[in-house]
């Protein structure tokens, strides 16, 4: 009742009920609605508390929400290695608190077609002045050996794995008579695609393709269309420049690399050569949760 309230606490109340028949009309209405900024700018304490997790990109952050300091009680930051510092910025001004989840051992922004390839990360300057926990118990993999490779070089044995769960061949290694001509290695593609077309009749579906550059990527797509096969809602395929974070039961790989027509192998792997490109081949490593296949036309000895 208001004869209980003091004058703060009256114009609190006033502001909620203005607030509150505001948002009722809001949600009534089916076209025009009031922009989220403004919503947010002067309705705060009710919306979040309508809506108290609010799941954004660093960029919307900063398109659909009032710059106002302290406006969350967290800010949560995932995948921080592919946060450009200045992009995390107007988030972080928004929190009380801040966590930052990463690894620097996965890739950096995607810069490779970009000029800027020095740009520092939210990653990196937390990593300077944050005190930190290593997350080691690794769930993923449903196979050790899924993780073995980038637990010993990439995490110094630190992560903890969990006992197979399949009884099937974690890693397969499939080797192609292949040529790489015109920046594709279309015998490579073909291969692939029919193994995709043969676990589809197995009634495996839950399969990503990634292939090391967007020409292979283009190829590989060409071939699913001529077979019919891209249909499957289920099916990601992509480059190595854009896999962090996915995760699929089955993974196919195409290397596409391989000698051209004249037998000369250049021994040049787009973005793999590049800095960090050990970081995107520990990505690529670690998408598949249980079986990875290994598409291939070179050997150990080409690298001789």
């Amino acid at each position: 009742p208001a004869a209980k309230l003091n004058s703060l606490e009256k114009t609190q109340k006033q502001k909620y009920r203005e607030a509150k028949r505001t948002l009722i009309h809001e949600f009534s209405k089916k076209k025009q609605h009031l922009a989220v900024m403004e919503l947010m700018q002067n309705y705060s304490d009710l919306v979040n508390g309508l809506l108290p997790v609010w799941m954004m990109n660093p960029l919307a952050v900063s398109h659909f929400l009032p710059c106002i300091e302290n406006l969350f009680d967290y800010v949560i930051f995932d995948e921080a290695s592919q946060i450009p510092l200045e992009d995390a910025m107007p988030a972080v001004h928004r929190g009380k608190n801040l966590v930052v989840v990463g690894d620097s051992q996965q890739m950096p922004p995607g810069q490779f077609f970009s000029a800027n390839s020095e740009g520092k990360t939210l990653l990196d300057q937390a990593e300077s002045v944050f005190p930190q926990v290593m997350l080691t118990n690794h769930y993923r993999s449903q196979h050790p050996d899924l993780i073995q490779f980038s637990n010993r070089h990439f995490y110094d044995f630190e992560l903890t794995t969990l006992p197979a769960v399949t009884l099937e061949h974690p890693i397969v290694r499939i080797p192609v008579n292949g040529v790489f001509e015109d920046g594709k290695n279309v015998p490579e593609a073909q291969a692939l695609a029919r193994h995709y077309s043969h676990l589809l009749t197995q009634g495996k579906t839950d399969i990503g393709i990634i292939a090391f550059s967007k020409e292979q990527q283009q190829e590989i797509e060409r071939q699913l269309k001529l077979l019919k096969l891209n249909e499957n809602e289920n099916l990601l395929l992509r480059n190595l420049e854009n896999v962090q974070g996915i995760e699929k039961d089955i993974i196919l790989i195409s290397i596409g690399y391989a000698r051209n027509q004249a037998g000369h192998f250049r021994k040049q792997f787009g973005p793999v050569n590049h800095e960090r490109g050990a970081n995107r081949l520990n990505v690529l490593f670690t998408r598949a949760k249980r079986q990875m296949v290994v598409f291939t036309s070179i050997n150990a000895a080409d690298f001789g």
